[in-house]
């Protein structure tokens, strides 16, 4: 690991079953990916039962460990057909803090104009995720709503706040055929975390497609910030593989 450049697996790679069927609990997940040597992971709220106990041990486990931690939620930020407010996202945010997680993923969603209620209550949203120490990321997205550097710099530029920052999903630009390294300069400032995968290379990994990687990786590594850099693909039939192969491509370009 990079002092500022911590990596990060991803609960999607891992589809290991035991006797009682997937792997999937957030414990063995943080140690399997320990123990393929990185440092940290990103829990998603899709793949995991959530409760108060498991959000308690997984709490114990990071403050008992050096670990990077992201919770990723499906959740749109910006919710323009729902005006009653966006409870799931503020649940979300009580469930990052909780687990010691300071990024909470997050998708724009529409981006509607500026007279919109959905941007009060996105403002709140922001809001409350700063009093509770998390700090909201915006992920380009694969599919629209929120594939776009300018949908993200609205959102940033519009609700203006320090806790909002971004995402950059380097695969899913170059899939929307958009140039990754003029969104990464476009964006540098507000990156605080990455996701690497290459949707030209058999099954994603990192360093064997077509994408310029190297040039990719360098452009990130010069940025003054601190960026975690996280693996999200499924990895084919060895995802542990592929993880690994990907973040030795990545430490590589230091």
């Amino acid at each position: 690991m990079s002092e500022t450049r911590p990596f990060l697996a991803n609960q999607v790679q891992f589809h290991l079953e035991d006797d009682d069927g997937p792997l999937r609990n957030p414990i063995e997940l943080l140690d399997r990916s320990a123990d393929l040597g990185f440092d940290g992971i990103e829990l998603r709220d899709a793949t995991w039962t959530e409760s108060e106990e498991t959000r308690d041990d997984v709490r114990a486990y990071v403050d008992s460990n050096d670990v990077h931690l992201v919770y990723a939620t499906g959740t749109e930020l910006l919710i323009p057909n729902r005006g009653d407010g966006q409870e799931q996202l503020w649940a979300d945010i009580d469930t990052a803090a909780d687990i010691g997680a300071p990024y909470l993923r997050v998708f724009t969603g529409d981006v509607p104009d500026e007279s919109h209620q959905s941007w009060d209550k996105a403002a709140e949203a922001v809001e409350y995720a700063s009093q509770r120490d998390v700090n909201l990321l915006l992920e380009n997205h694969g599919l629209e709503p929120g594939t776009t550097v300018s949908e993200l710099t609205d959102v940033l530029s519009t609700l203006d706040d320090p806790t909002l920052r971004v995402n950059v999903d380097v695969g899913n630009f170059y899939a929307n055929e958009i140039a990754v390294q003029e969104a990464i300069e476009t964006l540098a400032d507000d990156i605080r975390y990455v996701h690497f995968r290459d949707p030209s290379a058999p099954d994603d990994v990192v360093g064997t497609g077509e994408m310029p990687m190297t040039e990719i990786a360098t452009m990130l590594n010069e940025l003054d910030q601190e960026v975690w850099y996280g693996f999200e693909f499924l990895g084919g039939d060895d995802p542990e593989t592929a993880l690994v192969e990907s973040r030795r491509f990545v430490e590589s370009t230091f």
